[in-house]
């Protein structure tokens, strides 16, 4: 018996949005039958129909996709025996190069001008009314720093720190979420804006200000109604934005402040401005893997430190955030101290350099839960002070980006498994949305040596594709006329730092141009 096995555009089987007016294809197949090929594929796409031989590589080239459109794909096979099997799958389109009807706003009011530090995180809000029965609502969203949205409390989508790291001068994602079934008659939306990697303090050297100088904020609700009609909310000085909002601070390396205690119905907001962003990238739907959570770890030991600090061992190194249950008192401040070995039953923290790893809860009162959501630590240990044992239970959650797992390794010896697991969890600490050289110090770049050594190790045990054809986006914009590309992708020029740009055959740096897309072509 034949049947597909996987069948997916733009890499994906589900939730595909695309802004590729020539979308991709790709399909396996399996049976039960020996010796099977393929004797034709026939994809049709709405009213346009063409039939191939290949099973990847499947490029629609029917009539001009429109905008914020659904589009239902078919498959059909036939094998060299005659049998046929049949699937389908829905994707959407975003913009397609049409223009936003949104402004970019800020907080004209802030102005932030330290150096070797990150901004306060903006809290943005909207609120507004439906006007008749809804058939369907989209948000397209995106952001200078690092955004999370909420709608009416609750947070959309299950993603971190969108709208990811790409090459900003260049391109810059934005992401959809479908509210259809969130919207009430009566809607807030707030947007919680932090530095992230484009105005944050980012790299060793703790630059800030990198692309933008201060984060701003850009996105339409788009509402169809039963009735037809069609409705878009954007981004304008109607908006309202303060800086006194939960998120206190937020940064990569020092952690996170978040303040239980504040109201935001009580918070002093007032009217967002136009930002004049100094510079225009492409805005393109998601095409990379944004960073989720994965696993789930219960501590191992809980130990009282010689400092008194309670001590959890979780058992495994991993990037990623804690998620604890607290029964807190008002006012109650909590800090959580991560690193990834101990030293005298102390948490040893020399490694990390500049980078505190720390989150700083302030607590309400009564039961509450916190999982920090606008950075993220490397660590096995976390160090608690602040509150006693028994009005808290720590969970640790592991945050990489979606890669599923496609290959696998086992045998009779128990450190060479071992080793395999070392292997795997060192690729998921260092894919948090670029393919960095650490999960914990104050780094965390893309140095393309790294990757180019690994890209074949993380093309084995994981579906790269659209991890590796995002960076490879953004390696390609930075590659200079000479051919050389920088040691870092996204580039960054960290000042001190020996000459950026390589000739491709002067240094082993330039050959990630050349591995790691082979990588990704042996493994398809």
């Amino acid at each position: 018996m034949l049947r597909i096995n996987e069948f997916k555009v733009e890499n994906l089987s589900s939730g595909c949005v695309t802004d590729n007016p020539a979308p991709v294809f790709s399909f396996s197949m399996i049976s039960s039958e020996k010796n099977v090929l393929l004797k034709k594929a026939v994809l049709s796409v709405n009213n346009w129909m063409e039939e191939f031989r290949q099973q990847t590589g499947i490029v629609y080239n029917g009539p001009k996709l429109t905008p914020f459109t659904r589009y239902l794909a078919t498959l059909e096979i036939t094998d060299n025996y005659g049998e046929t099997a049949s699937t389908s799958l829905e994707f959407e389109t975003g913009f397609v190069g049409k223009e936003w009807n949104a402004s970019w706003i800020t907080d004209g009011a802030y102005q932030f001008k330290e150096r070797k530090k990150s901004p306060r995180p903006m809290t943005f809000k909207k609120d507004f009314f439906i006007k008749g029965e809804i058939r369907q609502a989209r948000i397209y969203s995106t952001a200078f720093g690092i955004y999370e949205l909420e709608l009416n409390g609750k947070k959309m989508g299950n993603d971190y720190f969108a709208p990811g790291y790409t090459s900003y001068k260049h391109q810059l994602q934005y992401q959809m979420y479908d509210i259809t079934e969130e919207l009430r008659k009566q809607n807030q939306l707030v947007a919680v804006v932090g530095g992230g990697w484009a105005v944050g303090s980012y790299t060793y050297k703790r630059m800030n200000r990198i692309y933008a100088k201060r984060q701003a904020f850009l996105g339409e609700i788009h509402i169809l109604y039963k009735d037809g009609t069609q409705e878009i909310i954007s981004t304008d000085e109607t908006w309202q934005v303060t800086e006194n909002g939960n998120f206190r601070e937020a940064e990569f390396y020092d952690g996170e402040v978040y303040d239980a205690t504040v109201n935001l119905e009580k918070a002093s907001f007032h009217n967002a401005s136009i930002e004049k962003v100094k510079i225009r990238p492409q805005l393109l739907a998601q095409y990379g893997s944004l960073v989720k959570a994965h696993e789930q770890f219960e501590p191992i030991s809980c130990q009282i430190s010689p400092s008194g600090m309670l001590i959890y061992d979780f058992g495994q190194n991993m990037a990623g955030v804690i998620q604890a249950d607290i029964q807190g008192r008002a006012g109650e401040r909590i800090v959580f101290h991560h690193a990834e070995v101990l030293l005298d039953g102390e948490l040893y923290t020399k490694p990390l350099r500049s980078a505190r790893q720390q989150a700083v809860y302030i607590c309400k009162e009564g039961e509450q839960k916190y999982s920090p959501r606008m950075t993220y630590m490397g660590f096995r240990y976390v160090g608690v002070s602040g509150i006693p044992v028994d009005r808290i239970k720590l969970k640790a959650v592991a945050l990489y980006s979606d890669l599923p797992e496609n290959g696998e390794f086992s045998c009779s010896e128990p450190m060479l498994d071992k080793l395999q697991s070392c292997i795997e969890w060192s690729a998921k600490s260092n894919f948090v949305d670029i393919p960095t050289d650490c999960p914990q110090r104050d780094e965390r770049l893309g140095w393309t040596g790294d990757i180019a050594l690994f890209a074949p190790t993380a093309a084995y045990n994981f579906d790269m594709s659209r991890f590796f054809d995002k960076w490879l986006k953004d390696m390609r914009a930075e590659q200079n006329q000479g051919g050389g590309i920088p040691m870092i992708v996204p580039m960054v020029k960290i000042p001190g730092q020996f000459e950026m740009m390589f000739p491709l055959a002067a240094d082993h740096w330039g050959d990630a141009c050349i591995l790691v897309p082979w990588a990704e072509y042996k493994a398809r």
